[in-house]
């Protein structure tokens, strides 16, 4: 079976979109200061590195961002998909002022959970489990 290819388009707000298979990331700065990554679908590596990438790029405009991560409408990761973004949080944790991560099912939050455990970043990321607080901490530097 052939691997789906991945989908990178850019909005006129300078929003980018990658889609591939039932994955697909959103990035955006909604504000000064903030970077936000919304996910959906499940998360199977099908996008190899490129969200990560995407992110590096993103973060390298902002100094000391925050970045906000909505998986409300994700359904879960691969381990192997887990495992990137915990050494991501690990390598970036002197970079990024706080991360902030939405997560309504039990097993995304499980997963962000034991993610936050491993990265050995202390409390730099925030999980929430509430719509509105996780908006109003975007919207409220």
């Amino acid at each position: 079976m052939a691997k789906a290819p991945v989908e990178r388009s850019v909005q006129p707000d300078g929003t980018v979109r990658l889609h591939s298979g039932r994955c697909s990331f959103t990035f955006s700065r909604p504000r000064r200061g903030a970077v936000l990554v919304r996910i959906t679908g499940f998360d199977s590596g099908a996008l190899g590195s490129a969200p990560l990438a995407e992110l590096a790029v993103f973060m390298a405009e902002e100094r000391e961002p925050e970045l906000f991560v909505d998986s409300s409408e994700a359904d879960g990761a691969s381990w192997d998909v887990s495992e990137k973004w915990t050494r991501f949080f690990r390598r970036n944790a002197s970079v990024l002022k706080r991360v902030h991560i939405l997560a309504l099912s039990k097993f995304v939050h499980q997963t962000i959970s034991v993610a936050k455990l491993f990265s050995r970043t202390g409390e730099l990321i925030q999980v929430y489990s509430s719509v509105e607080v996780f908006r109003d901490r975007l919207r409220n530097p």
